[in-house]
């Protein structure tokens, strides 16, 4: 209740007082959602460096997302990173995990996909599904490592069932499609496109497009296919309906490249040439 809110509010403020980390950090958290006492970014921020400042893991990895996010101080993606990769190098799995996002997507710091990989390895390793996710996405791509489709699917499982619904959506899209030595399996496909449409996220509507283009049979085969990337069609003169038309969109929280293909008819046979153009990496 808001009385008892307000009563652990004021015994924190009083540990907090004497050095206590543990209470600063309650007390930073209580202020920064108005819980029992009147919210303030600013007072908030000043809670959280207090404990981030004597090696308190969860108070770095708040600390480095305010300043990731600007709230409360000055947006500085250096200083996110400085605070994400103390808490990482003591084990915390959000911190691991924002630190590798933002490494991959050159946010404050160098891009280095390897590095990347090491710190999703490391959430992974915790049983993080968003980083399984992501992880799975950089095996896919071969961005850090060698490219494996079968490891990338594995993570996506991973993922998927522990009901993340980016997962849920990204693998159907692989069974749909069967890339590599993936077959086809529509069945899966629509059980997962239906789980991942189930739930509340961003993507739900795609999950249902995934979901009506299977029960329609309109699978088009044709269409390029490049898990964890926004692809497009262009230049189908023959097909002006399709012309600058989405193909199959996987958008998850770990998009971070955008790829147009230039997909034309090919001597008329109803064959397709792809040519690949990266339009540079965009942050998601």
């Amino acid at each position: 209740t808001n009385r008892d809110s307000r009563a652990a509010v004021e015994w924190f403020r009083k540990a907090a007082g004497q050095g206590h980390a543990t209470a600063q950090y309650n007390l930073a958290c209580h202020i920064l959602n108005g819980d029992g006492v009147r919210q303030s970014d600013e007072e908030a921020v000043r809670w959280f460096r207090e404990p981030a400042e004597h090696g308190y893991a969860l108070a770095q990895y708040n600390l480095g997302s305010l300043y990731r996010d600007g709230v409360g101080v000055k947006q500085d993606y250096r200083e996110a990173i400085r605070w994400y990769r103390m808490a990482a190098e003591q084990g915390d799995a959000d911190s691991q995990y924002n630190l590798a996002k933002m490494i991959v997507h050159g946010m404050g710091v160098k891009i280095d996909y390897k590095e990347a990989v090491k710190w999703y390895e490391k959430a992974v390793e915790q049983g993080m599904d968003a980083a399984q996710l992501n992880l799975g996405i950089m095996y896919f791509d071969g961005m850090g490592v060698k490219k494996d489709i079968a490891k990338a699917v594995e993570l996506y499982t991973r993922a998927a069932d522990q009901g993340d619904p980016g997962a849920q959506f990204t693998l159907a899209s692989v069974y749909e499609h069967g890339p590599g030595q993936i077959g086809r399996n529509w069945a899966m496909a629509t059980s997962l496109y239906n789980m991942s449409a189930q739930q509340e996220w961003p993507g739900r509507e795609r999950a249902n497009a995934g979901l009506a283009r299977i029960r329609s049979g309109r699978v088009e085969s044709n269409i390029p296919i490049l898990v964890g990337s926004k692809v497009y069609l262009r230049g189908l003169k023959d097909k002006p309906e399709l012309n600058g038309s989405p193909g199959i969109v996987v958008d998850t929280d770990a998009t971070f490249f955008l790829i147009r293909y230039i997909v034309k008819l090919d001597g008329g046979k109803g064959s397709f040439r792809v040519k690949m153009e990266n339009l540079g990496r965009t942050y998601q």
